[in-house]
C-alpha cells in the first residue's frame, strides 16, 4: 500500500459491507459499528449526503456493482459478511476465558470498536498502517475512538511485539483478518511469532489465509485478471499462500496449535444457501501452547 494512504482494499471491503447490508438476508451478519464506518467512508470519497441507501439500493447500480463483481471475483461481497459474521462468532466464543483483544491489520471493520463499547471491562487494541488509522479514528469520533487503544505499526518494518509490549502476558484473543495474503512467507512467520512471544497460554488467534490454486498461485478461486491488475497497481499484491493441510505444520513451530478450519460459505444464511460466494480463502483459530505442551496435542475441528 502507499505509505501515506489508507488501504485501498480496506475501503473496497467497507463498500462490500455496505452493499450486502441492504439485503435483508445478510444484514444479521454486519456488525453496526462496522456499517457505519463503512458509510462514512463512502462519503468520504462520494459525496451523496444521506442519499447513500437510496443510491446504492437503485437497480442500475446494484446491477452495476453486481456486473463489476462477477469479472472481477464473483461472490466476494458476500464472502466478506459471511467471513466478518464467522470472525465475530469465534471471538464471542472466547471472549470470556480471554479479556483482551488485539485486532491486527483492523482496516475499518467495526469488530473491535463494537465490543469497546458494549464491554467496558475488554481491553481493546488495533494495530495498523497509521494512514488506515488516521482515516479510520476520524470516522469513529473521538469518544468510539478513545475506548480503544491505537497502535501504528508497518508490519513489513516494525517487529510487532515491540509494539505491543505493554500488552504482553495477558490472555488474548488475537484477530488476524484478511493480511497474511499480502506479507512474504518469513513475515507472516516472524508475525505469529511475535502474537505467540505476547500472548499467555490458552490465547487464541482467529485469522485467514489464503490456499494456492490448483497451479500454486495465490489467488480467489475463479477471480478475474483483473483483480491480479488492479492488486499490482495499488501495490498490494498477494504474496502468501498455503494448503491447509500444510497449515498446522506451518503454525507449530511459531508456538500455535492449529484448532479450526473453515469457509466464510459455513455462515451463508439458510435464505441464501445457494449464492455465490468467492472460495480460496479460509478461515483459522490457533491456540497458543503452554511452553510443556507437545505441538501434536489438541485436535483440529472439522
Amino acid at each position: 500500500m502507499h505509505a501515506d494512504k489508507p488501504s485501498r482494499t480496506a475501503l473496497i471491503v467497507s463498500l462490500a459491507v455496505l452493499f450486502r447490508h441492504l439485503e435483508p438476508a445478510f444484514r444479521t451478519l454486519t456488525v453496526d459499528v462496522t456499517v457505519n464506518l463503512a458509510e462514512r467512508a463512502l462519503l468520504e470519497f462520494i459525496p451523496l449526503g444521506g442519499r447513500w441507501r437510496a443510491w446504492l439500493a437503485a437497480k442500475p447500480v446494484r446491477q452495476l456493482v453486481e456486473a463489476v463483481e462477477r469479472l472481477v471475483l464473483p461472490g466476494f461481497m458476500t464472502h466478506v459478511v459471511c467471513r466478518k459474521a464467522w470472525i465475530r462468532e469465534r471471538v464471542l466464543e472466547r471472549l470470556p476465558d480471554c479479556p483482551h483483544l488485539v485486532v491486527v491489520a483492523a482496516g475499518l471493520d467495526g469488530l473491535a470498536a463494537s465490543l469497546a463499547q458494549s464491554r467496558a471491562e475488554l481491553r481493546t487494541v488495533e494495530v495498523d498502517h497509521p494512514a488506515t488509522q488516521a482515516l479510520k479514528r476520524r470516522l469513529l469520533g473521538a469518544e468510539t475512538a478513545s475506548r480503544i487503544a491505537w497502535q501504528g505499526v508497518d508490519l513489513t518494518t516494525e517487529r510487532l511485539e515491540q509494539a505491543l509490549a505493554d500488552d504482553a502476558g495477558a490472555r488474548s484473543v488475537f484477530v488476524v483478518e484478511g493480511l497474511t495474503m499480502y506479507l512474504q512467507e518469513s513475515e507472516v512467520r516472524r508475525l505469529f511469532e511475535g502474537l505467540a512471544a505476547l500472548a499467555a497460554p490458552g490465547s487464541v488467534c482467529v485469522f485467514t489465509f489464503m490456499e494456492p490454486d490448483a497451479r500454486g498461485q495465490i489467488r480467489f478461486q475463479r477471480a478475474g485478471a483483473w483483480l491480479d491488475r488492479w492488486l499490482r497497481l495499488v501495490k498490494e499484491p498477494f504474496r502468501w499462500g498455503l494448503a491447509r493441510t500444510a497449515l498446522r505444520d506451518f503454525l507449530a513451530p511459531t508456538g500455535w496449535q492449529l484448532a479450526e478450519v473453515a469457509e466464510s460459505a459455513a455462515m451463508l444464511p439458510a435464505s441464501r444457501a445457494d449464492a455465490a460466494i468467492a472460495r480460496g480463502e479460509w478461515l483459522a483459530v490457533a491456540v497458543r501452547r503452554s511452553q510443556d505442551e507437545s505441538p501434536c496435542e489438541g485436535a483440529t475441528r472439522p
